[in-house]
């Protein structure tokens, strides 16, 4: 049980039948356990998730919602099966979450609330895909993922 060491070899991962956000909106813990086991079978030993930033809550979460339950309930089933999770923060967020540190502390904090050092969790990503500006990060979000990291840490 648990996550193994050594490499990663992981998938980002939603349902198949239910992508972003509908994941959490028609979360379905069979069909996930069912496509779970099906990656471990091909060798997969992380899975990385995306935490849609309305669905968990947006810059007013509540760390015992129902979103923050079917989070627990996918690491539990993760877990179970020998897979590593990487948890993505601020999935499909609007670009002002970079000019508005107190939301993304209190969102960030929604999430440590409940799962600070959570050993089922292999990893946080802040962000997936910050925004770029020519063939650069955006400075506004290269702060705030500097900020950002600081502040979880």
């Amino acid at each position: 049980m648990g996550g193994t060491r050594g490499p990663i070899l992981g998938v980002n991962y939603y349902p198949q039948k239910y992508s972003w956000e509908d994941m959490w909106l028609r979360f379905n813990p069979d069909v996930i356990r069912m496509e779970l086991e099906m990656a471990k079978d091909l060798g997969i030993n992380t899975i990385r998730i995306f935490a849609h930033y309305y669905v968990f809550g947006g810059d007013n979460p509540n760390p015992y919602s129902s979103a923050f339950d079917k989070l627990d309930t996918f690491l539990w089933i993760a877990y179970s099966l020998g897979l590593r999770t990487i948890v993505t923060l601020f999935d499909l967020a609007p670009y002002s979450i970079f000019t508005n540190l107190e939301a993304s502390k209190r969102h960030v904090d929604a999430f440590l609330t409940r799962f600070k050092n959570d050993g089922r969790i292999l990893m946080w990503d802040l962000k997936n895909e910050p925004p770029f500006k020519d063939v650069k990060v955006d400075p506004v979000a290269a702060s705030w993922l500097v900020e950002m990291y600081q502040y979880v840490k």
